[in-house]
């Protein structure tokens, strides 16, 4: 409880502070590998709700990552198949609160995908984003145009913040896919969104 209190009073100006505490409360546990897992899925919960101050969390993330050896690539896994597999109701429940209710899921699809571009970007985890744009565009349904923005969404999020060049595979991927979608939808909002990405694709 006291470190998600500090989590939640982390800004610029006392996150030394703040991350000091944290971690000396991390050092005096006698169990403290399991309290350290438990403050890594607070933080990535936090990042993928509050986008606002996610590179401070992911300052703190870093810093207990390396310290005690985490490996943030199989987490992330769980949170990937928790968000885009069928898990059965009793499953579910065992994992986090914030990603086990099914009708979040597509909302936190668009905090997670800012959270994994992000965590790659400062090399916590490796070879992630290739695999979620897979997902996001397998999950393209120009018949649900509600979540398929929510999916577009995600991918903006996705090359907005990741420098994607045109010999890369997910170029090509995405690009094929929205242009699909563009010229079979009248949706003004959803071409719009696509009109984005592709000024940043090619800018």
């Amino acid at each position: 409880k006291s470190i998600t209190n500090n989590i939640n009073k982390i800004t610029d100006i006392n996150k030394n502070v703040i991350f000091k505490d944290i971690l000396d409360i991390l050092d005096n546990i006698s169990n403290s590998k399991d309290t350290v897992n438990i403050v890594v899925n607070i933080l990535i919960d936090s990042i993928i709700i509050n986008s606002s101050f996610s590179e401070l969390y992911i300052e703190l993330l870093k810093q207990i990552i390396l310290k005690y050896k985490i490996d943030l690539n199989s987490l992330i896994d769980k949170f990937h198949n928790l968000l885009y597999k069928n898990y059965k109701d009793t499953e579910i429940k065992d994992y986090y609160k914030l990603l086990c209710e099914k009708n979040k899921c597509t909302d936190n699809s668009i905090g997670y995908s800012s959270l994994v571009v992000r965590l790659e970007n400062n090399n916590l985890i490796e070879n992630k984003v290739d695999k979620l744009v897979d997902e996001l565009i397998s999950k393209f349904d120009i018949n649900n145009q509600e979540d398929l923005y929510k999916y577009i969404l995600c991918i903006f999020n996705i090359v907005k913040l990741k420098d994607i060049k045109k010999e890369d595979k997910i170029y090509q991927q995405i690009k094929e896919k929205i242009d699909y979608v563009s010229q079979n939808i009248e949706n003004k909002k959803i071409k719009f969104k696509i009109m984005d990405i592709n000024d940043i694709l090619d800018p």
